[in-house]
């Protein structure tokens, strides 16, 4: 008899229980990832459809300078890439359609910009954004209002806050929350902020608008504005078709219908030039929301703290409601400034003043003006006899200017070697180094940019009327300085702030991550050109 001796190994129980659960830890993984590749792969689609009409997209607007017109959803009034866009554009096959809905993707038509929007699977919204051209203006940080636009512009700029944005459209803010540094929105995909007297508006792709600052106020709930305009307590929104919409604390009185192509303000009325150079008018009656001009050909509109001035394409001004002193006929200005009252220059070098007042002090009453400016509230000329004047007095105009700004009661000058001085102290102890590029103002400091990037900054901020030296300028390489009326901002190139000042206004405590493109709705790359200079 043959016997065979047989061992049979087999796992044993612990052996088994790490196996299994080997396996249920892989099986999981597995799930985890194959459960996620239909989602991923639809969010690839959704990405892929909307860079397909970008290509389609560019080629049209090559073509026809414009850009197709979007589908409108008669309920809801939103705007889609959808079949009447699709049959305008005709360089795609087949309309793109979201994996999910079976829905159009959100078209925002901007007139020489547009977005293109699709909601991820997580919820994010993946845009294609070419709306940069749409929002191309100088930005309305304090700066911008007094030394690009000259005091003239249809938006306040903010008094004690700023607020940064990102490329992906998140924003921060910081300084006083009753200027809105507190209580921003925390989304994602804001396209622009517009500053206000005390808060901020900003507008997300499909043209919706947050606001966040002192108090509360109820936005329009309808999307599609691309640009904001405000008084001391009112704000008037623009749609792409120039259709206008009044809200705030003190909007009792509605925009009037029809299709605008700019917007001005007074401290509580507006007044806006129609396509056609029609003047309509809205607001408190005391400041210019009634009395406008009448008939077409409207060129511009200039404002102060409580008048309106316009120009016609045919040389003539009409000033509202204050006219009192009427300003000069039949004469050809080649500026005008919205002094308290106005000042204009006419082109064979006289000044003339209208509106409250038209009395000019006995240093103006002389022809020979070269040019005039207005700067914090105080006007500057000059004269072919050799002079600068202002109110400060009168002295031999600076050679070789090219900038003239006012700061702390001083006027300082960046002349054409890059050098900057105190017109009337050269004993001011400012650098004597060149290479200096622009220069930044609050009413009572300024911060000088040097083309290495290095900073100097001279002056004060108002504490409780209490003048506190303004600290030393961060050191480093930056590339744009922003300002309100008691604080500065630095960005360097990769958008990182250094911020100083006033420590209420947003002096301090500056976002500490970089990327940031935007300060108060003026970007790095903001036009020197504006419209509204």
């Amino acid at each position: 008899m043959i016997i065979y001796n047989i061992k049979t190994k087999a796992f044993t129980l612990v052996e088994l229980i790490i196996t299994i659960t080997i396996l249920a830890i892989l099986a999981t993984i597995a799930f985890i990832n194959l459960g996620n590749y239909p989602a991923d792969s639809r969010d690839a689609v959704r990405k892929s459809d909307l860079r397909t009409i970008e290509k389609a997209m560019t080629i049209y607007y090559i073509e026809n300078g414009r850009y197709p017109t979007p589908d409108k959803d008669p309920v809801d009034g939103k705007t889609y890439f959808g079949e009447k866009a699709f049959q305008e554009l005709g360089k795609i096959n087949k309309l793109p359609l979201d994996p999910t809905t079976g829905k159009p993707y959100r078209y925002i038509s901007l007139g020489v910009g547009y977005i293109l929007v699709a909601e991820l699977e997580n919820g994010e919204l993946f845009r294609v954004d070419h709306s940069r051209l749409a929002f191309q203006t100088c930005g309305m940080d304090l700066n911008s209002l007094y030394n690009k636009y000259g005091g003239n512009a249809g938006v306040d700029s903010n008094v004690g806050a700023f607020t940064a944005m990102k490329a992906d459209g998140t924003i921060k803010s910081w300084g006083s929350p009753y200027y809105g540094g507190t209580g921003y929105p925390t989304e994602k995909g804001f396209i622009k902020v517009f500053p206000t007297f005390d808060g901020f508006l900003a507008i997300n792709p499909y043209g919706k608008i947050s606001y966040w600052g002192d108090g509360s106020i109820n936005v329009p709930e309808e999307e599609g504005f691309i640009k904001i305009y405000s008084n001391s307590n009112s704000y008037t929104a623009m749609k792409v078709d120039g259709t206008l919409k009044t809200f705030g604390k003190g909007s009792s009185s509605q925009a009037p219908d029809g299709e605008f192509r700019e917007v001005y303000s007074t401290s509580f009325s507006f007044a806006a030039i129609t396509k056609d150079g029609e003047i309509k008018t809205w607001g408190y009656p005391g400041t210019g929301g009634t009395g406008g001009p009448s008939g077409n050909g409207w060129v511009k509109i200039y404002s102060n703290n409580n008048s309106f001035s316009a120009l016609n394409q045919d040389g003539t001004i009409f000033t509202w409601p204050t006219r009192q002193y009427s300003p000069p006929s039949g004469k050809k200005f080649k500026k005008i400034i919205p002094h308290y009252p106005f000042i204009g220059l006419d082109v064979e070098g006289t000044m003339h003043i209208w509106g409250h007042s038209n009395s000019l002090s006995y240093h103006w009453k002389k022809d020979g003006w070269i040019d005039i400016f207005y700067k914090w509230g105080q006007p500057i000329g000059i004269n072919n006899d050799g002079h600068l004047y202002s109110n400060y007095g009168k002295k031999r105009k600076p050679e070789n200017y090219k900038k003239i700004f006012i700061a702390n009661n001083s006027i300082i000058i960046l002349d054409n070697n890059g050098r900057i001085y105190d017109f009337f102290n050269r004993n001011t102890g400012l650098p004597n180094s060149t290479g200096w590029k622009d220069i930044v103002t609050t009413p009572d400091a300024f911060t000088a940019i040097n083309e290495d990037g290095s900073l100097y900054s001279k002056g004060f901020y108002n504490d409780n009327n209490n003048m506190i030296p303004l600290p030393n300028a961060p050191e480093g390489k930056f590339v744009k300085v922003f300002s309100n009326t008691g604080s500065f901002i630095a960005m360097d190139e990769k958008g990182c702030l250094k911020s100083w000042g006033h420590p209420d206004f947003g002096g301090t405590n500056a976002p500490t991550d970089c990327g940031r493109i935007e300060v108060n709705g003026s970007r790095v790359d903001d036009l020197e050109d504006c419209s509204q200079m």
